[in-house]
């Protein structure tokens, strides 16, 4: 007879064999994940010249780090390093990593070498530093924070501490330091902007040395500034009251960050006010009064749903100083804070105004409500509006009870990552379902490489490439595996004068070019938002649009009513890359300008400027002012803009006009004015 517990042992075994399976197979999640919205994650890190580094113009700091991001990649990576002077205060540099600049492609998970370049704008002094913090932020702006004090493990396991051997600074003189010992604003619930900031200080040490007193300040929405002012008389028991000048300072919620104190010898040392052990008061202020601040009597999001890329439409009243720029600060359930920004040179002038803000695809899915606007005036002041903060209003504004946006994707997607992670991105795709779709971020990696089309040719899948401004969509049917290759997916999107593209009549189109890649691996489904792109560059939208195909200087009118969806994409299907033109109008060929006529040896030589979108020129001639012209020759290409008539005889006078011509029946050329030449013997 079997012993039960055998079987019990098998079944057990089974069982786990199971679990070791499924856990090891790829988990295939379907939502909607249209969106990185988690920041990178920090294992480890360590200084690699941690005994001889040189802080020198532009040198670097050589740094490992083990990273976890499996989303559109870091981007920029800070590091703070801080040195003791005495037991309270300290003196810290940054080094910075950002790809942007270096024209580096992001970084995912694993462990990963990078040189961080110093602040040029930090003093860096010789000596022993240890790393006090470290940022990193992916490219849809989420950002991780890590210091020595929240991660007291990870300090203890890494290298943090190193020595700069070499430095540009080269030092001051050794003198006793002046100290200071107390510090309070004497006016801060009530600061009037035209009258100044008024500061008690208690200072101590070699205090006859100073030569400059400086005070740092930051306000509520992260505006940091210095203001110095030359040191003045000091009163009985070491006091000094200093009036610091603040007109440039615009209304809000400030808080004194720090002092620095200057001797006769330049040397500086700084007292962090926020940390500092010395006596204080008031260190926070308010500005009420402030010169030639813009004002918001009114203010309505009229479009609560966006699906990016979008449009936000607002409705403004404004006060009589002319705007020119607005922050709207919105904040989601995690506590995240995006920015929508809008800039105009016109700018706002007082009365009611409708302004369309555009929302881009990576800034941010979810519900996001209202905290804050930020108003800049023409005269480069600024006004900072705290909606939930009831105890400082700083201005009434008349607005809806509801100030939340619900931002969406257009796509529901299987997977979305990005172009600069191939490993990642091929086994995603080799795993997702057949009708599923994947988005790929391509903002800073903009190769596609052979693999990703490789892994749908031939199947119902989906794969969309995107950045700011165009999406690539490829359907796994249409792709044949022999044409796959590399992409470049490099794209130029602008506006452009209307008249230097043979549309006079427009003083801006938009212009989109792709680059050069030969025969795609399969047709590709181009897609732009027009009006997300129209409110982007400022261009005037129409129902009615027209789509030309523009090649060596000449403008072809493809179809006058491209297909615009009911969310204003424009789509259309390429099999190789070139270079398109929307407009508004059908292309009209201006007339050559300056057309001149010179007599030469038995021949007369006709110059005239260039014609944007045309691509030749026809040449007629007339014996008299009034009389029949007839065409004695054509001009090929649109940047040829002279020609010589040698069949004039000598001493004979012509008339001669110009007229420019293009390869599509649809547009039409125009003539220039008559000039009139002779041929010379």
């Amino acid at each position: 007879m079997k012993n039960p517990n055998d079987r019990i042992r098998k079944i057990i075994i089974c069982s786990l064999a199971l679990i070791f399976l499924f856990a090891n197979m790829p988990l295939q999640v379907y939502a909607d994940v249209h969106y990185d919205d988690t920041a990178p994650v920090l294992r480890s890190f360590r200084i690699l010249n941690s005994r001889n580094v040189d802080a020198r113009k532009g040198h670097k700091l050589d740094m490992e780090l083990e990273v976890m991001e499996e989303g559109t990649g870091i981007v920029e990576i800070s590091v703070c390093l801080e040195r003791k002077i005495n037991r309270n205060s300290a003196e810290s540099i940054s080094a910075d990593f950002d790809c942007k600049e270096l024209k580096k492609a992001p970084l995912f998970t694993g462990k990963k070498r990078i040189k961080l370049s110093f602040d040029n704008n930090c003093r860096v002094v010789k000596g022993n530093y240890k790393i006090v913090s470290i940022s990193l932020t992916d490219a849809n702006g989420n950002t991780s924070y890590y210091d020595e004090d929240a991660h007291v493990k990870m300090w203890r396991k890494s290298g943090k501490n190193c020595r700069i051997i070499r430095s540009d600074y080269r030092g001051y003189k050794k003198t006793k330091t002046p100290k200071l010992e107390s510090f309070s604003i004497i006016n801060a619930n009530h600061v009037d902007a035209s009258k100044g900031l008024k500061v008690r200080m208690k200072l101590a040490g070699n205090w006859k040395q100073i030569r400059q007193i400086g005070f740092g300040y930051r306000r509520k929405d992260d505006e940091e500034g210095i203001i110095t002012i030359p040191f003045c008389a000091v009163k009985r028991n070491r006091i000094v009251e200093i009036c610091y000048p603040i007109e440039d300072l615009d209304m809000g919620k400030y808080e004194a960050t720090d002092i620095i104190l200057s001797d006769k010898n330049q040397k500086e040392i700084s007292y962090d006010l926020i940390v500092g052990k010395m006596k204080q008061h008031n260190r926070n202020f308010v500005v009420k009064k402030a010169y030639g601040t813009p004002k918001i009597k009114r203010l309505e999001i009229k479009k609560k749903k966006i699906s990016t890329p979008g449009l936000l439409e607002v409705n403004l009243e404004t006060g009589k100083e002319k705007i020119t720029d607005l922050d709207l600060c919105f904040v989601n359930d995690k506590g995240q804070e995006k920015n929508l920004n809008w800039s105009s040179q016109k700018g706002l002038s007082k009365g009611k105004h409708q302004i369309e803000i555009p929302v881009n695809p990576f800034w941010g899915i979810g519900t996001w409500k209202l905290k804050g606007i930020c108003v800049y005036s023409a005269k480069n002041k600024s006004v900072f509006y705290q909606l939930d903060d009831k105890d400082f209003p700083l201005q009434k504004i008349t607005r809806e009870k509801t100030e939340k946006i619900t931002v969406s994707s257009q796509y529901k997607t299987a997977y979305y990552g990005s172009v600069g992670n191939p490993k990642t991105v091929v086994k995603k795709l080799r795993a997702m379902k057949e009708g599923k779709t994947a988005v790929l971020d391509c903002r800073y990696s903009k190769i596609a490489k052979k693999e990703f089309f490789l892994a749908i040719a031939g199947k119902d899948k989906t794969l969309v490439f995107e950045d700011e401004n165009v999406q690539w969509v490829f359907n796994g049917k249409k792709i044949k595996k022999s044409r796959c290759k590399n992409i470049n997916l490099t794209s130029t999107v602008k506006k452009v004068k209307g008249k230097d593209y043979g549309y006079p009549d427009e003083p801006y189109i938009l212009y989109m070019r792709y680059a050069n890649n030969g025969v795609l691996p399969g047709k590709a489904e181009m897609r732009v938002n027009y009006k997300y792109l129209c409110g982007k560059y400022g261009i005037r939208k129409d129902d009615k649009l027209k789509l030309s195909y523009y090649n060596n200087g000449e403008t072809q009118l493809l179809q006058e009513t491209p297909e615009v969806a009911e969310d204003a994409y424009v789509e259309y299907e390429v099999t190789h890359n070139s270079t398109y033109l929307l407009s508004r109008t059908v292309p009209r060929l201006m007339a050559p300008s300056k057309l001149r006529a010179k007599g030469r040896t038995r021949r007369v030589v006709l110059t005239w400027g260039r014609v944007g979108g045309a691509c030749g020129y026809k040449i007629y001639r007339s014996v008299t002012s009034k009389g029949c012209y007839k065409q004695i020759a054509s001009v090929k290409g649109n940047k040829r803009t002279c020609f010589e008539d040698r069949k004039a005889k000598a001493g004979k006078r012509y008339y001669y006009r110009v007229k420019s011509t293009s390869s599509s029946k649809k547009i039409k050329g125009s003539y220039s004015n008559k000039v009139s030449g002779r041929a010379l013997w």
